[in-house]
C-alpha cells in the first residue's frame, strides 16, 4: 500500500469532525468527474446494446460531481436516473460515514417504495469510494434503517454518460457501403456525411417502452423532421434499420436501409 494511502486512510479514521481544507482537496481529487454504474459500463462494452444494458442501471445512472462547489463541508451532487429519463439533486457532507471511506448524504433509499424516498427513519445511503491496484470506484453504500449494510453499488468515471455511450458504440469514421461516402460520428453527438444530418443521439431511456423497445439511433433531435432507425452493430460494421409497429405500439425491425462499415 503507497505512503500516500496509508496516510489518506489515517486521516479517514479521525473521527466525526469536520474534514480540513488538506482533507477535502484529497476528496476533490478522488471524487470530482461523471461517474455511471459500473456493471453498465461493463455491459455497453460487452453487448454494443443500450437496451441489453440497461437492466444494470438500478438506480442513479450517472452521478456529476463538481468538488468545485464544496460549500463548508457539504456539496450538492447532481444526478440522473434511468438512463436519463429523471433527473435531480442530493447533497453529501464530508463527515465520517459508517465505512470508513463513506459520507453521509440525503440520499434515502432509492430502492424502496416512493412514499417511504424521502423518510428518515427508511432506509438510507452513504457515498465513498473505494481504491484497488488499478482502478477508482465511486460506492453508493445502502443501509438498512438499523444501519445494516444492505449491498453497494459501484460506479466508473467517464467523460459523461452520453459520451461514454457515443464513444463505446459508434463514434468513429465509417464507408457508407449503400454511396461510398465517409460518414463520421463524433463522440459528442455530431455527425458529418450522413445525408443532411448534424446530429445523432443514441437512445439510453427505456423507461416508456411504447415504441421504444429496441435499439434507436436518432438523428437532429426527437421532432417531426428528425428521423430513427434502429440500429446493430456487428463486428465492423453499423447497420441501420427502418421501424414498424404493431396495434400494441411494440416496436419491431423492418428493413435494412444502410450498412457502415468502419474504417480502420
Amino acid at each position: 500500500m503507497s505512503l500516500s494511502l496509508l496516510g489518506l486512510l489515517f486521516l479517514l479514521c479521525q473521527g466525526n469532525k469536520r474534514v480540513t481544507e488538506d482533507r477535502k482537496n484529497t476528496y476533490r481529487q478522488i471524487l470530482h468527474g461523471n461517474w455511471i454504474p459500473t456493471k453498465y459500463y461493463e455491459a455497453i462494452k460487452k453487448t454494443g446494446s443500450p437496451i441489453k444494458s440497461s437492466k444494470f442501471i438500478e438506480g442513479y445512472s450517472e452521478l456529476s460531481i463538481d468538488t468545485s462547489k464544496i460549500v463548508g463541508d457539504s456539496l450538492s451532487i447532481q444526478y440522473t436516473m434511468s438512463g436519463g429519463h429523471e433527473w435531480g439533486d442530493f447533497l453529501i457532507w464530508f463527515r465520517k460515514g459508517l465505512a470508513i471511506n463513506s459520507f453521509p448524504t440525503n440520499s434515502y433509499d432509492i430502492y424502496s417504495d416512493l412514499n417511504d424516498y424521502k423518510n428518515t427513519s427508511s432506509n438510507f445511503c452513504e457515498l465513498g469510494y473505494e481504491i484497488n491496484k488499478t482502478d477508482t470506484f465511486l460506492v453508493l453504500f445502502h443501509y438498512s434503517k438499523n444501519k445494516k449494510l444492505l449491498d453497494k453499488s459501484y460506479f466508473t468515471k467517464v467523460s459523461d454518460f452520453k459520451t461514454f455511450v457515443n464513444s463505446s458504440l459508434v463514434a468513429g469514421k465509417y464507408t457508407n457501403l449503400n454511396t461510398g461516402k465517409t460518414v463520421e460520428f463524433s463522440d459528442a453527438g455530431k455527425v458529418v456525411g450522413f445525408d443532411n444530418f448534424q446530429e445523432y443521439s443514441i437512445q439510453t431511456d427505456f423507461v416508456v417502452t411504447r415504441d421504444n423497445n429496441i435499439d434507436n439511433i436518432f438523428f437532429d433531435g426527437y421532432n417531426e423532421t428528425s428521423k430513427r432507425f434502429a440500429f446493430k452493430i456487428k463486428k465492423d460494421t453499423l447497420e441501420l434499420y427502418s421501424t414498424k409497429s404493431d396495434s400494441d405500439e411494440i416496436m419491431s425491425i423492418d428493413s435494412l436501409k444502410y450498412s457502415l462499415l468502419r474504417k480502420k
